[in-house]
């Protein structure tokens, strides 16, 4: 069961019919999967996911810092039976040393909302891998509210443009992992 005390998620996820008492029934192929994956099954984005799937909170315009965003939760099939390995993706989780999960879409579907097995979440776009909070709540209030994600490097990226802005390696801005 999931509970938010931000007000601005709240009033957003209520006012879509959500309640932290609010199940979602697992899909019957993703349910499969997670039988084969017992360790997968107790990765929070399950959790959340069946507490928010199909709720569609947010809408894109101007933010306190960038721009809000919309956010659609659904479960993403092909992630849980790999059939959607994205290399680069693939590599994050490796160097993040975790199973990231999407968890919704993001800005009219232009990013994916992903989470960590430690809670953490990411925003994963054309742009590259950022971080949006150390749990769910803080994500959801950096995206609806318009709140600057924090860029990340690969390995050896002297930098990366975000907001139209350059950041270069070791800016207090980038998000050290």
């Amino acid at each position: 069961m999931l509970n938010f005390e931000s007000p601005v998620v709240v009033e957003l996820l209520q006012a879509q019919g959500w309640a932290p008492q609010r199940e979602v029934a697992i899909p019957a192929l993703i349910r499969s999967a997670l039988d084969q994956q017992p360790s997968l099954a107790g990765h929070p984005a399950v959790a959340a996911l069946q507490s928010l799937a199909g709720l569609h909170i947010g809408q894109v315009g101007k933010g306190r810092e960038c721009a809000s965003s919309d956010i659609e939760f659904d479960w993403r099939e092909a992630h849980f039976t790999s059939e959607d390995a994205d290399e680069a993706l693939l590599c994050w989780e490796q160097r993040l040393n975790t199973r990231l999960i999407p968890l919704a879409e993001v800005h009219h579907g232009h990013g994916q909302l992903l989470m960590a097995g430690d809670g953490r979440c990411f925003c994963w776009s054309f742009v590259g891998m950022c971080f949006e909070g150390e749990n769910l709540q803080q994500a959801l209030e950096h995206l609806l509210l318009g709140i600057r994600s924090r860029p990340m490097l690969e390995p050896g990226q002297p930098s990366t443009q975000l907001y139209g802005r350059r950041y270069k390696a070791g800016a207090p801005e980038i998000y050290p992992y």
